[in-house]
């Protein structure tokens, strides 16, 4: 008599498990069976294909609505001119010495103990510089004066 309560405790504790996790299916899942923007107050609710008709047109009006090349007046013109010239110049002939980059060796640490065998080092790296830099001063003599 006690083995059938028993059986009969656990088919009921089944059936109601069961009717428990059927029913709470449907509120405990994530994902919506019908997805007709329910965030619309963020965007357009529109299909995919009319948002990207509708985002070529806004790129083409963003276009058109960009400012124009601005017009510079002959004084403005000159002054640019002189400026882009100058900066060439600068760039084609520097007037600064140069200095040359130091020689830098990497040299990788493999892992080891330490002295008491309690540490362990992992591998890593020290970068050294075995040559330092150096200024570069050929030709340094013969280079017009920064003013001119």
């Amino acid at each position: 008599m006690e083995t059938w309560k028993i059986t009969r405790f656990i088919k009921k504790g089944v059936f109601m498990l069961g009717v428990f996790a059927l029913g709470c299916a449907s509120a405990m899942n994530p994902y919506e069976d019908d997805f007709t923007c329910p965030m619309n107050e963020k965007g357009k609710c529109v299909p995919i294909k009319q948002a990207y008709e509708e985002s070529k047109v806004l790129k083409l009006e963003e276009k058109a609505t960009q400012p124009k090349e601005a017009v510079y007046s002959p004084l403005e013109e000159e002054y640019k001119d002189a400026l882009f010239s100058k900066l060439a110049n600068l760039l084609r002939e520097p007037k600064t010495p140069v200095i040359a980059q130091p020689k830098i060796v990497r040299v990788m640490m493999l892992p080891y103990q330490g002295d008491s065998g309690k540490e362990l080092y992992s591998a890593r790296y020290i970068y050294l510089m075995v040559d330092e830099p150096k200024w570069i001063l050929q030709n340094l003599t013969n280079l017009p004066p920064e003013g001119e």
